[in-house]
């Protein structure tokens, strides 16, 4: 950083360059796959999965958590990449966006639905969207009129939300192979549920979303790296590969969509030079 201030010195804090470095900020931002996170072909998810393929090869089944699947699309990517023999759990909350994800996979044996969301502990909560099949649906109030008001969050329902160990203890399940969580600024709550989970690494893979939804919510990405760290190491999804996370940086508060994969410290290590 000294070398970067010495030589950038004269060029530091210059009204005419102001409009430069917004330029060349996002630019580096992009570079690093800040802002990329929206879909699954340009966030890099789809390494993610083959990854996971990849190292459960032999294993006899998968299990895949999708949580905040919308229609699907996520879990029609899994289903299609991965080869393994794998079950695909797609949940859901929203009732007019879940009818159009179970009519869609209701002829696929590995692939089931459910009407429910994850989060802290099992209640009923109020979601936010802005349409009937909404993909900004989250459960805070947020205020997104400086994108565009078509975004603005002005119908909401009552949904059921689960903890995840009591999902899995519902279910009948011991441990989770991959849980992708889309949950719209919700991610870091369901998490909080799930500490023992985390801490015994019942799940290999964590997929979760940090970006703009998490304004609204209030959460720092120091907040997951603080609940994650010690038991997962975290990367960010790359559209090629994966950057691992070594350390905590307030650099890394950076409010656009992007997608981080955490790996549980046992399958990390047994698995480092496939995935750094």
């Amino acid at each position: 950083m000294s070398i970067i201030k010495t030589i950038g010195k004269p060029f530091f804090g210059q009204k005419a360059l102001q409009r430069f470095f917004s330029k060349m900020q996002l630019f580096a931002l992009y570079g690093q796959s800040y802002g990329l996170g929206a879909t699954v072909s340009s966030s890099g998810e789809k390494n993610v999965l083959k990854l996971v393929d990849k190292i459960n090869r032999n294993k006899k089944e998968l299990l895949i958590i999708d949580c905040g699947a919308n229609v699907g699309d996520y879990s029609a990517d899994a289903d299609a990449l991965i080869e393994t023999n794998k079950k695909i759990v797609a949940l859901e909350p929203v009732k007019d966006t879940f009818e159009k994800l179970e009519k869609r996979f209701k002829d696929h044996n590995n692939i089931s639905t459910r009407q429910i969301g994850l989060g802290y502990k099992t209640e009923t909560l109020t979601i936010y969207k802005s349409a009937a099949e909404s993909k900004h649906a989250s459960l805070y109030p947020r205020n997104m009129d400086h994108w565009d008001t078509s975004f603005s969050l002005n119908l909401s329902e009552d949904i059921s939300v689960q903890n995840l160990t009591d999902f899995m203890a519902e279910q009948n399940i011991d441990h989770i192979d991959l849980l992708k969580m889309d949950a719209e600024g919700h991610e870091l709550s369901i998490l909080k549920g799930s500490q023992e989970l985390i801490k015994q690494q019942k799940i290999d893979f964590i997929q979760f979303e940090f970006g703009v939804c998490n304004v609204d919510s209030k959460v720092f990405f120091k907040d997951f790296y603080s609940l994650l760290n010690g038991n997962y190491h975290i990367l960010r999804i790359l559209k090629n590969n994966f950057y691992l996370v070594d350390k905590y940086d307030e650099r890394l508060e950076v409010f656009l969509t992007t997608n981080y994969l955490a790996v549980s410290d046992r399958i990390f290590n047994q698995h480092k030079s496939e995935i750094v």
